[in-house]
């Protein structure tokens, strides 16, 4: 059975306020079915304050996954990703303008390589 996909954006936050309820929906449109309600005072576990703060995380996400086509996990891999190629590249970088690179031009290519295949990958041209 192949994988649901997710709701596509944008969503908007809409005010949930009724004689039951306090919240927040997150939904595509306001007549749309909610996507999440998070609700706030008696009905709910956390004050206004932290019910906005946990809204504007869940729309956020939804959103950036519209428009990436990556989830939140697989952005914050590609980000680790990207440091890592980077930090090991500006380490090359710094040893060779110190007069301290003794790994010859192949070394130095080896690290441009990685960054450039992290590159790549992040941008969708990786083969």
């Amino acid at each position: 059975m192949a994988k649901a996909k997710h709701t596509l954006g944008p969503v908007g936050q809409y005010a949930l306020s009724d004689r039951y309820n306090d919240g927040i929906r997150i939904a595509v449109d306001f007549d749309k079915p909610a996507i999440a309600t998070l609700k706030f005072g008696h009905q709910g576990y956390y004050d206004a304050k932290t019910t906005q703060a946990n809204a504007d995380v869940i729309w956020e996400a939804f959103n950036v996954a519209t428009e990436t086509g990556l989830t939140p996990r697989q952005i914050a891999e590609q980000r680790m990703e990207l440091l890592e190629a980077c930090k090991t590249l500006a380490v090359d970088c710094r040893m060779a303008l110190n007069g301290d690179w003794d790994k010859g031009d192949e070394g130095f290519e080896a690290s441009l390589e990685m960054l450039e295949s992290v590159i790549a990958k992040a941008t969708g041209d990786a083969s």
